[in-house]
């Protein structure tokens, strides 16, 4: 409905800019309506790319999307204590990746009370075996994931030692790759699992950790469940999960409607940062900033 209002509003008001106001003045009108078209066009992805949020501006814009096409890469460039995917979202047609950049910012917990699934739509090419990964949070104690039913490829925890009770997945019923969990937690419970198409690996330093029983469970690939282990490792395979090189098409969003123009520019310069060092890793960047400007790296 957003976008059919958008849309009579550019057939009503672009041929009265120009026959009522001056050349320049009708053009800029022009500019302003297809770039706020353009923009909310954009806003719930794009099948084959993927959207970077940056910060809780970021997170805003998705806002009112139940469906993202493409991946999302949650990458913080502030320090957010707790960070909440909208209660809106229900489904990712690519995959999710967030990542705490070995501890660079302090995050507490993850959640994403309302969505549904993971990287279902095989036709979207966005993730190179990414499906939900959650990595490198020194801080993170707490994941939240109530209602997340499947993940349609691999399924990834690494690197975040502080996470004592992998306890937030009660839903999760299929894994359409790996389950690849590895850390110093001393519990693990996913209730509701029957289906996973690829490996499973799940090593902790705990030396109170028991596996569960997973009998139940059609697990198509190896399987290793163990406790009190020195050097946890990840599947080689999956190795590559971690990093935003395995996205395409990556698309950073940091924005804030109320900012003015100087903030909006202060905070465009902290993604130039985060964009160059991607794009020295081979990830073609384009941001989306405040000021309504696109700006390319790599």
């Amino acid at each position: 409905m957003y976008l059919v209002l958008r849309t009579f509003l550019v057939a009503l008001v672009v041929p009265a800019a120009f026959f009522f106001s001056a050349p320049v003045v009708g053009q800029g009108i022009y500019a302003w309506l297809i770039i706020d078209i353009l923009t909310c066009l954009g806003k719930c992805g794009t099948a084959g790319s993927t959207l970077a949020i940056i910060d809780e501006g970021g997170l805003n814009t998705i806002n009112d999307c139940s469906t993202v096409s493409g991946s999302i890469f949650i990458h913080s460039t502030s320090d957010i204590d707790d960070l909440t995917l909208p209660p809106t979202l229900q489904h990712l047609t690519g995959g999710c990746l967030c990542t705490g950049g070995n501890g660079a910012y302090e995050v507490d917990s993850i959640s994403a009370n309302g969505l549904q699934t993971v990287a279902t739509d095989k036709s979207d090419n966005s993730t190179d075996g990414i499906g939900l990964v959650i990595s490198d949070y020194q801080t993170l104690t707490s994941l939240s994931f109530p209602n997340l039913t499947t993940i349609g490829s691999n399924f990834v925890l690494h690197g975040n030692p502080s996470v004592s009770n992998v306890n937030g997945f009660n839903s999760l019923n299929a894994v359409s790759g790996n389950v690849d969990i590895t850390g110093n937690f001393a519990t693990l419970d996913f209730p509701s699992l029957a289906v996973v198409n690829g490996s499973f690996n799940v090593q902790s330093t705990a030396s109170n950790f028991t596996c569960p029983d997973f009998s139940h469970v059609a697990i198509k690939g190896s399987f290793m469940c163990a406790g009190g282990v020195s050097n946890p490792q990840a599947l080689t395979v999956d190795n590559s999960t971690t990093s935003s090189s395995s996205l395409a098409n990556l698309t950073t969003v940091s924005v804030s409607p109320s900012a003015s123009a100087t903030g909006a520019s202060s905070s465009t310069s902290g993604v130039a940062s985060a964009s160059t060092t991607a794009a020295s890793e081979g990830v073609s960047v384009r941001i989306w900033n405040a000021g309504n400007t696109f700006m390319n790296f790599g």
